[in-house]
C-alpha cells in the first residue's frame, strides 16, 4: 500500500472551526508554510477485498486545522466504497505541522491519494497473526462468542440530523482475549458520516472475550448501527 504526495489546495477557511479570519483577497493566495505530515496511519487493507486479491486507491479530501489535527474527511472518489471508508479511518490518525499565512496560524484544506496494492497489503499484526491461525480468514467456531458487557452508542452526526437524514453502518473489529475493541474499520455505510461515528463508538465498548478450548481468544465480529431520525425526534 502506498501513501502518495499530499496536495494542499491553499485555501485558507473564513472563520472555520476557530481559525483566524482572513479576507477573501489573503484566502485566494497560496499560503506561506503548508502543513506537513508529522504522524501519519497506514490504512487497513479491507478484509473481504484483500482475500478477493483486489486492489484499488481512494482520495480523501480534509481540513487541517490550526492545532494540525484532521477536520471533516470526505472521500472525492474511490475505485471501490471500502478503499474509501479505510481512507477516511487512516486519515482521522493523521497529525499535521501548522499551516500559516502572514504569521498566522490559519486553517487548510488538503487532499491524500492512497494506493492499495495486494502486493504490499498493510495489516495490524493482529490482524495478520488471526489470518495465519484461520487459513486465510476462515471463520473458526469457539466455545463461547465474545459478550458485550458495556455498549455505548454513535452520536447522531448533527448534519444529518438536522437535514432528517437516517440511516446505517456496519463496522468489523477484534476482540482481543482481554475483551477489548482492536483495529475496527467500517464495512459499510449508507453515509460517510454514519461510518466515522459507529467506529467511534465500538472503540467504547467493552467485552468478555471469547472462549475456545477453556481459554480466552481473539475473535473477528462486526456489528451493525442503525440510525433512524424518528426515534432522534422521540
Amino acid at each position: 500500500m502506498k501513501i502518495l504526495s499530499c496536495l494542499c489546495l491553499a485555501l485558507a477557511l473564513l472563520g472555520f472551526c476557530g481559525c483566524s479570519t482572513v479576507s477573501n483577497d489573503d484566502a485566494s493566495t497560496a499560503i506561506d508554510l503548508q502543513p506537513v505530515a508529522v504522524n501519519r496511519a497506514q490504512p487497513i487493507y479491507p478484509f473481504d477485498l484483500k482475500h478477493q486479491g483486489v486492489s484499488g486507491k481512494a482520495t480523501v479530501e480534509f481540513i487541517v486545522d490550526q492545532n494540525g489535527f484532521v477536520r471533516d474527511p470526505k472521500v472525492v472518489r474511490a475505485t471501490h466504497t471500502a478503499f474509501g471508508l479505510a481512507a477516511l479511518d487512516a486519515i482521522l490518525k493523521w497529525k499535521f505541522s501548522t499551516p500559516i499565512k502572514r504569521g498566522r496560524a490559519i486553517c487548510a484544506r488538503m487532499q491524500q491519494d492512497f494506493l492499495f496494492s495486494i502486493e504490499d497489503a498493510h495489516e495490524s499484526p493482529l490482524v495478520k497473526q488471526m489470518d495465519q491461525a484461520t487459513d486465510g480468514g476462515a471463520k473458526v467456531s469457539l466455545d463461547q462468542m465474545p459478550i458485550p458487557r458495556i455498549r455505548a452508542q454513535p452520536v447522531y452526526p448533527p448534519d444529518l440530523k438536522y437535514h432528517g437524514i437516517s440511516g446505517k453502518a456496519e463496522v468489523e473489529f477484534i476482540v482481543d482475549s482481554n475483551g477489548d475493541v482492536r483495529d475496527p474499520r467500517v464495512v459499510s455505510a449508507s453515509r460517510e458520516a454514519f461510518g466515522l461515528v459507529s467506529l467511534d463508538a465500538i472503540l467504547k465498548w467493552k467485552f468478555r472475550p471469547g472462549v475456545k478450548d477453556g481459554r480466552k481468544v481473539n475473535a473477528r465480529m462486526r456489528q451493525e448501527f442503525y440510525f433512524d431520525i424518528q426515534d432522534v425526534k422521540k
